[in-house]
């Protein structure tokens, strides 16, 4: 568990293992099938559980994220797990549609809005650190991929300090 994450109460048992996933070494195509059968498997035991710590729960999905941008330990994996990445912010955005139904007003979190600064942020480091030659995707699933709508966060980059950055997005 990252350091100074607060626990309480406790997150279910695939809420606790979303959050260690990030300190495996596994990467590409079997770290994005892992993410996939947690969520799943999120979902279903949420469900039968009548969602009753789903709100806490999908904060310490938030925080672990947000997290693992700058834990030593997870950072240098994330341009191989880019693709999760998408993928849990798609599912996040899922959550809270579905909580926003029941609930009415259901105020989107500043963590999503950390979760995506972050990845937004760092799309640019790497891309700017390769010239564009990293990020890559490494899933082929086509209805994954269009279910985690990149091109809406490729869209929401603003983030263009410099010359260089610019020509290497033009590239």
């Amino acid at each position: 568990m990252p350091q100074g994450y607060n626990q309480n109460p406790p997150p279910l048992d695939t809420v606790a293992r979303i959050v260690s996933i990030f300190h495996e070494d596994t990467i590409g195509q079997e770290f994005f099938d892992t993410v996939l059968d947690l969520f799943t498997t999120f979902d279903r035991t949420s469900y039968s559980q009548n969602n009753t710590t789903f709100t806490n729960d999908r904060t310490h999905i938030l925080n672990s994220i947000i997290s693992s941008f700058t834990a030593i330990d997870t950072s240098p994996k994330i341009q191989d797990r880019i693709d999760s990445y998408f993928y849990i912010c798609c599912r996040i955005e899922e959550y809270d549609t579905r909580v926003r139904s029941f609930f009415g007003m259901w105020p989107a979190s500043s963590h999503n809005k950390q979760v995506r600064q972050a990845l937004h942020n760092y799309l640019v480091k790497i891309f700017v650190e390769t010239k564009g030659a990293k990020p890559n995707l490494n899933i082929s699933d086509k209805n994954q991929l269009n279910k985690m709508n990149i091109r809406e966060h490729l869209v929401n980059i603003t983030t263009i300090n410099n010359e260089d950055t610019f020509l290497a997005f033009l590239v």
